[in-house]
């Protein structure tokens, strides 16, 4: 019966810290692949605060977000 119970816990500890260990070299590496934040989800974002954004807003955004990196 602990024998269950310790092999339980321990698949449960090692299923926790493979699956960090996965989801933060996939997030990594979207960081360093490119721009996480489109123009379409900017858009979203304005409709969402009843907003229509202009392309001139959309590109001072976008420019600055570069900036950042």
């Amino acid at each position: 019966m602990i024998y269950y119970l310790i092999t339980f816990i321990s698949g449960i500890i090692l299923g926790f810290l493979i699956g960090y260990l996965l989801i933060t070299k996939q997030l990594k590496d979207k960081l360093r692949g490119g721009q996480i934040i489109t123009e379409e989800h900017i858009k979203i974002i304005f409709n969402s605060m009843g907003k229509t954004p202009t392309q001139k807003q959309l590109n001072i955004i976008m420019n600055n977000l570069k900036k950042v990196k």
